[in-house]
């Protein structure tokens, strides 16, 4: 069971696919995991991870709080009962960004 990742990795890499270990990173473990899809290309993408308020009105107010010319192009939320969730935001960027 130890060699198991080990022999994943090699066996991928042998055909050609890049791998990289994410099992300690907390983004991967908070948003990533639970997404599910194919490659996207979103040009002039920024992301960005926060925390959001558990507050009636807090959407209207981030939403609000963006320039009108940028695309959300990603919002990905997770909440485990605290009074705060956590957000992954991809956003389309202008040109001048």
């Amino acid at each position: 069971v130890e060699n198991d990742f080990e022999k994943v990795v090699e066996s991928l890499s042998k055909h050609n696919f890049e791998c990289m270990d994410v099992s300690d990173n907390e983004l991967v473990k908070v948003h990533v995991r639970h997404m599910a899809g194919g490659r996207s290309y979103v040009p002039k993408e920024r992301l960005f991870r926060f925390e959001f308020p558990e507050s009636p009105g807090a959407l209207q107010r981030f939403l609000a709080s963006l320039d009108m010319s940028w695309n959300v192009s990603l919002f990905h939320y997770r909440n485990h009962g605290d009074d705060f969730g956590r957000v992954l935001v991809g956003i389309q960027v202008g040109d001048s960004c």
